[in-house]
């Protein structure tokens, strides 16, 4: 295990029409969108769909965008901790509580 910052792997080149790489297809979406419900979130529906995709993409792709998210220096270190949850526990442990919001 490494000791110490260690070098991002994403964000990637983005892919040439002629590339055999992976695709952001909405197979990889629905799989995204299944670990979120597994995780206790609701399930996208329509236009949520679209706006995973984009954030998948913004995840996965670099941006020709100058000032981009990506390129502000952070310092080295273990990274903030998460937002408590609904009910007090860190977002991602066991047991927290989802409250889901009919429309």
């Amino acid at each position: 295990m490494p000791i110490g910052p260690v070098a991002r792997v994403y964000p990637l080149l983005p892919p040439r029409p002629a590339d055999d790489g992976p695709v952001l297809s909405f197979g990889l979406l629905v799989d995204v969108a299944g670990v979120l419900m597994a995780h206790g979130f609701p399930r996208p529906q329509g236009r949520d769909f679209v706006a995973l995709r984009e954030c998948v993409a913004w995840f996965v792709y670099a941006s020709d965008e100058p000032g981009d998210l990506r390129d502000i220096e952070v310092p080295d270190g273990p990274p903030p901790p998460l937002p408590v949850g609904v009910d007090g526990r860190a977002v991602g442990e066991p047991g927290r509580g989802v409250r889901h919001v009919q429309a």
